[in-house]
Parts: C-alpha cells; structure tokens; sequence
C-alpha cells in the first residue's frame, strides 16, 4: 500500500540522515517509527498511571519534614500556624 504524507524541512533532514547511517531505506525508517510508536502506545495504556508517573521522570520531593500523618501534634501546629498567617 503506498502512502504520502508530508515532511517539514527538518524531519525530511532527519530522514536523510537516519537512512544514510543506518544503510536502510526511507520507507523502512518510517515503518520502524510507526511500529515503534504503536508499541509505545500499547504498552502504556496497559499500565496504571503510577507506572506512567515513574517512566515519565517524576520525582517526589522532599519536604524534609517527614510523614506528618504520622506525627498528629506535629500536624495540628503546622495547620495552625498557617491559619494564623492567613488570618492576618
């Protein structure tokens, strides 16, 4: 089945490139990026959204304050502090 598209300057470029270093054809690059972008696409959609989160680079920060669920009192003076700076 033959199909066209367009390319801008730069993917055209890019194409060239690719096919000159890897010794393939043009339309085998294209048919590797498509399957490529189908797996990636598949494989993502079969994991939950904390499994994305982590994949995407995502990194928690810390507060350096610890777990404060933990910590009840620790928690109350952290709450009313805030309160009285918004209060005022």
């Amino acid at each position: 089945m033959v199909s066209s598209f367009r390319l801008s300057n730069k993917e055209e470029q890019i194409l060239q490139l690719l096919s000159k270093r890897t010794g393939k054809s043009r339309s085998d690059i294209v048919r590797a990026a498509i399957q490529n972008y189908y797996a990636s696409l598949s494989s993502s959609q079969n994991k939950s959204s904390y499994d994305r989160l982590m994949d995407s680079g995502f990194k928690p920060i810390s507060s350096g304050v610890g777990d404060l669920s933990h910590n009840k009192e620790k928690q109350r003076k952290i709450i009313l502090e805030r309160l009285k700076k918004d209060n005022r």
